[in-house]
């Protein structure tokens, strides 16, 4: 496989990995909080930017280009996609605040209900 498209898989798999844990962890079905997800994939994100602005430089010194312009792309690709990140991971955290807020108020309509009940 070409490493300028491994790198730009690389960095695109935090992105997948924080939509498919993220959604998983907003519905209770795994045991990681959606914090702890969200850092992780923040750092993995920078973390694979890295690897991916390396793997690109052996692969264009391999093939003699002098220039730079494959790791810029690399570069690129990864701060739009951690922009991305960052805006998915805003969304998730507003879903999350948005349903304990309306469990909240639920909880409380319910629980006034029930006094009024059975006074």
């Amino acid at each position: 496989m070409n490493p300028f498209a491994f790198s730009l898989l690389l960095i695109l798999s935090p992105l997948v990995f924080q939509i498919i844990l993220g959604t998983r962890s907003l519905l209770n079905k795994n045991r990681w909080h959606l914090d702890r997800i969200a850092t992780f994939t923040i750092i993995l994100e920078v973390v694979f930017i890295f690897i991916g602005t390396q793997l690109t430089a052996i692969d264009a010194e391999k093939q003699a280009i002098h220039c730079g312009m494959p790791q810029f792309a690399v570069v690129f690709f990864g701060i739009f996609i951690w922009g991305v990140l960052v805006i998915t991971i805003g969304i998730q955290q507003w879903i999350r605040v948005y349903r304990a807020k309306k469990i909240r108020i639920h909880f409380n309509l319910y629980f006034i209900s029930y006094n009024k009940i059975t006074y």
